[in-house]
């Protein structure tokens, strides 16, 4: 996994996942720890991978309002239209990096100051950004102040070479982030694991 990903060191935040899709259900089922479902709001992109698509569903089901945000015409998801839906009762955001169908690069940085801004002096939603396609194809820097955690999924990084799936979760700190066996390999097992 090269340093393009993003760069630092291993971070105690990397949470080893059996896949993406289970690497994208870790921050959205967070949200069941809420009180006051029937007031939380989650918005989506409407270009979101099944995987977070399906489970904001069925959050729907049980009391969470999910609101979604759809791309222009040339298949991006635009900040201000996800400002434009975001809520005082908006508690997750999530826009994916790369769009799974029709590749097209997302301004997950834009978006994230975005939200920043809209909701300065109030609560900030979580902002999850979907990865797993852009994982290894385009630089990532999640370092970025506003994204809150990201997805990956190592079959669709150096051609599956590596075992494991993941989730960062961010909290504005710098992530590097190698190949799962190297990390395993120099560190025996993270602390979070053992």
């Amino acid at each position: 996994w090269s340093s393009d990903v993003c760069s630092s060191d291993l971070p105690s935040e990397l949470i080893f996942t059996s896949g993406g899709t289970e690497s994208d259900h870790i921050p959205l089922l967070s949200m069941l720890a809420r009180q006051n479902r029937d007031r939380a709001r989650i918005l989506i992109s409407a270009i979101e991978h099944p995987a977070l698509r399906e489970q904001a569903a069925l959050l729907s089901r049980i009391g969470f309002h999910v609101d979604t945000v759809a791309p222009d015409k040339e298949g991006f998801i635009r900040p201000e239209a996800v400002t434009a839906a975001l809520t005082g009762d908006t508690v997750f955001v999530a826009v994916m990096a790369v769009n799974n169908e029709t590749g097209c690069i997302q301004p997950i940085y834009q978006i994230a100051d975005a939200v920043s801004a809209a909701t300065a002096g109030k609560r900030r939603p979580h902002f999850h950004v979907d990865c797993v396609q852009a994982a290894g194809k385009i630089p990532l820097d999640l370092r970025h102040p506003g994204i809150d955690s990201a997805a990956f999924s190592a079959p669709k990084t150096q051609d599956g070479q590596i075992d494991a799936a993941f989730i960062v979760a961010i909290q504005n700190r710098v992530y590097d982030i190698h190949d799962v066996d190297a990390i395993l390999r120099e560190n025996d097992l993270p602390p979070f694991l053992t």
